[in-house]
């Protein structure tokens, strides 16, 4: 039987760098939404830190 101590998960939240198609994107922010949801993330931390894994592209957004 195992401990809930004993359980760890390495989550975080993915970069997005503007260069995915339709598809993608829709994946990617659906992964979004599940790392907020999990994390439990309030709502206004949520635009800093997608902000901040904006890359290429995407971060003159």
């Amino acid at each position: 039987m195992h401990n809930s101590r004993d359980f760890r998960i390495n989550i975080d939240l993915p970069s997005f760098n503007g260069h995915l198609n339709i598809e993608e994107f829709l994946d990617w922010l659906a992964e979004v939404e599940r790392f907020f949801d999990y994390m439990d993330i309030p709502e206004e931390r949520k635009e800093k830190l997608v902000a901040y894994k904006l890359k290429g592209g995407a971060s003159a957004w």
